[in-house]
Order: C-alpha cells, then sequence, then structure tokens
C-alpha cells in the first residue's frame, strides 16, 4: 500500500464538510457504546451513549450532532460537566455542545456518556 502526498497537505475549504455540526476535524470519536431500551407503544428510545474520543488539537469544547434528544446528564471522564444544545439549523439538527472540565490535549483519550 502506498501514501498519497495529496492527503498530508493543509486542509482546504474543500475538506470541510458542510453536513455536520461538530468540531469532528478538532476531535474524533474512536468508539460508541449504545444501552438503549425502546418503549414501542410509546415510540421512545430511553437510554445512554458512551464515546471514547481523541484530541487531533487542544481543544476545551466538544460538538457533537443531535437532534430531537432529551438529555438528562452528560459526564467526561466520570464528572458531570455542562452542555448546550444549538440553535437548530433544519435537517441538521442542532449541535450538542460540551464543555471539558479541563483541556484536552492534543493526543489524549477522553470517555463521554
Amino acid at each position: 500500500m502506498s501514501f498519497s502526498t495529496a492527503f498530508a497537505s493543509a486542509p482546504t475549504e474543500w475538506d470541510e464538510d458542510k453536513a455536520t455540526l461538530s468540531n469532528y476535524q478538532e476531535v474524533r470519536t474512536d468508539h460508541i457504546d449504545l444501552d438503549w431500551s425502546i418503549d414501542w407503544k410509546k415510540q421512545v428510545i430511553h437510554g445512554g451513549a458512551q464515546l471514547r474520543m481523541t484530541a487531533t488539537k487542544d481543544i476545551k469544547t466538544v460538538v457533537l450532532d443531535s437532534s430531537y434528544l432529551d438529555i438528562k446528564k452528560v459526564s467526561v471522564d466520570g464528572t458531570e460537566v455542562k452542555w448546550s444544545h444549538g440553535e437548530r439549523i433544519g435537517a441538521m439538527g442542532e449541535g450538542l455542545k460540551i464543555e471539558l472540565k479541563d483541556q484536552l490535549k492534543a493526543g489524549q483519550v477522553s470517555l463521554a456518556g
């Protein structure tokens, strides 16, 4: 397998994903563990998600794509943190902004749930 230098260049305007509200260029989601229960009569899904993320640069905030979620709490590495929904943008939903207690340095791994 060979590596093309075309992929090693600095990001351009074409590298931006316009179909997401997340800060995917700053933090990478490596794994998602879902724990869901479905109430078919009420047509509701209850449960939670735990994400393992790796920072690609130093960050203090993680933004995830979300839509119509009723969130009770968000924890990062076992500590409850502040979070908020951004403004809804049509079919894209709203960004779920998670404020990290401590800055996550590039290369560090964190668990959020």
